[in-house]
């Protein structure tokens, strides 16, 4: 698999054809005691919509400051959706965020050699198992991962914590930031094939992977 750029935005023209994001990505077997885990919140608008639809648990985390306070004071009366400070990656660390207007990246996550023009933020992010630790739950229904560059990491921790199989559902977007993220995500769709299915794929826009 080469990177394609062009082939992305045509997956992304049909992706928008379909209306992704308000099928796809919300339909579930979920219930109001289902556990959603919310990988990269920005300002919120994926767990109102999944809570609105389940009236499910919702855990986010969200590492930038400014989108923090946003979610947080969305949703700080919902006793069912729990807002965290920090973000997922591979390790429990102290790293750097980057503001990308709409949105933010880890900047570890990044070949970038000049950063003299970037609004940069520390943060502090934590390994998937030690959030998973965190949360005290036992199985995740669904978890999805939108974290610019960081999902390569985390799956990476997920696999070797052994985890895998406590997540029914794997909502990925994927991001193409290096010369070696096909090899990566090669390598972690032939992990994740050993127990879950691929349902349905937008190359480098949007993926889901269920439990077999």
């Amino acid at each position: 698999m080469t990177f394609d750029n062009n082939a992305r935005i045509r997956e992304v023209q049909k992706w928008f054809s379909v209306n992704g994001d308000g099928t796809l990505r919300m339909n579930y077997p979920l219930n109001e005691n289902s556990v959603v885990v919310d990988l990269g919140g920005y300002r919120g608008q994926f767990t109102y919509d999944i809570y609105r639809k389940y009236k499910c648990n919702v855990y986010v985390f969200e590492p930038y400051l400014s989108y923090y306070k946003v979610i947080n004071g969305r949703f700080k009366s919902n006793e069912k959706i729990k807002v965290y400070d920090y973000g997922v990656s591979g390790k429990t660390e102290d790293l750097h965020i980057v503001d990308s207007n709409d949105g933010s990246y880890l900047l570890e996550s990044r070949d970038v050699e000049d950063t003299s023009n970037l609004k940069i933020e520390n943060v502090k992010v934590k390994s998937f198992k030690d959030a998973y630790a965190e949360m005290g739950v036992d199985t995740i229904d669904l978890l999805k991962i939108n974290v610019e560059g960081a999902e390569y990491d985390i799956m990476q921790n997920i696999f070797d914590s052994g985890l895998t199989s406590k997540i029914d559902n794997y909502q990925i977007q994927f991001h193409h930031i290096s010369s070696k993220s096909e090899e990566l995500l090669n390598n972690i769709r032939n992990e994740l094939s050993k127990t879950h299915k691929q349902d349905w794929n937008y190359e480098w826009v949007w993926e889901n992977w269920s439990l077999k």
